[in-house]
């Protein structure tokens, strides 16, 4: 994966579904934004998401379905951005 969140934002049709075809993905995306969907999925897949707190106030880097540290500014301007954290989820960051 060689595109950034940012890259990716501003690419065409054309670079996004070659991204995905260098990763080996299906490009079955018709459209830039669904193009665009599927790439910030595989970013998410390959480099990990930034999920925040339902409230905003925790926000951290998961890969692999675990969190694994405190997103720096590099990883909010680069991960896109994964669904919120559960309270359960929360609560087991907050005993750690």
């Amino acid at each position: 994966m060689t595109i950034t969140k940012a890259q990716a934002q501003v690419a065409t049709l054309e670079q996004l579904t070659d991204e995905l075809a260098a990763a080996g993905w299906d490009s079955t995306q018709n459209t830039q934004a669904e193009a665009l969907d599927a790439v910030l999925a595989l970013i998410g897949e390959t480099q990990g998401t930034v999920r925040f707190s339902e409230d905003g106030s925790v926000s951290m880097v998961w890969e692999d379905g675990k969190p694994v540290r405190c997103p720096t500014q590099h990883d909010m301007d680069s991960l896109p951005v994964g669904p919120d954290m559960t309270d359960e989820e929360l609560d087991q960051i907050e005993a750690e």
